[in-house]
C-alpha cells in the first residue's frame, strides 16, 4: 500500500471495496489537520496542464507534494510535469512553506 510522503494519508486503489470508506476517513483527517495547523490563502488545487493562473494563486505539486505560488500570470504548459514546467519557466513559480505554529 502507498501513502502520502508529508501525513501519511493513504493512497486507496480505485478498485479497493469499500473504496469511499478509506478515501473519507483521508479526507477526515486532512481536513483536521489543515484546519489546526494550516493556513494557505489563494489555495486552487493540483496543477494541471493547459490552465490558465493568476498572480498570487496557489498550486500543488502532486508528484512532490508541494505547494506553489504564481509570480506570474500565464497559461501552464499544454504537456508535460508541474516539475518540467516550472524548470522550463523558473520565474513563473515559487514554492512556498506554511508556518506550522
Amino acid at each position: 500500500m502507498a501513502n502520502t510522503s508529508n501525513f501519511n494519508f493513504e493512497l486507496i486503489p480505485f478498485d479497493t471495496i469499500p473504496w469511499h470508506q478509506k478515501e473519507h476517513d483521508n479526507w477526515h483527517i486532512a481536513d483536521s489537520v489543515f484546519a489546526r495547523f494550516v493556513s494557505v490563502n489563494n489555495m486552487k488545487g493540483v496543477w494541471n496542464n493547459a490552465t490558465v493562473v493568476a498572480l498570487g494563486e496557489k498550486y500543488v505539486d502532486s508528484e512532490a507534494d508541494t505547494i506553489w505560488e504564481v509570480l506570474l500570470a500565464h497559461t501552464t504548459a499544454s504537456t508535460g510535469t508541474f516539475s518540467a514546467d516550472r524548470t522550463a519557466n523558473p520565474s513563473y513559480w515559487q514554492g512556498i512553506t506554511v508556518d506550522q505554529s
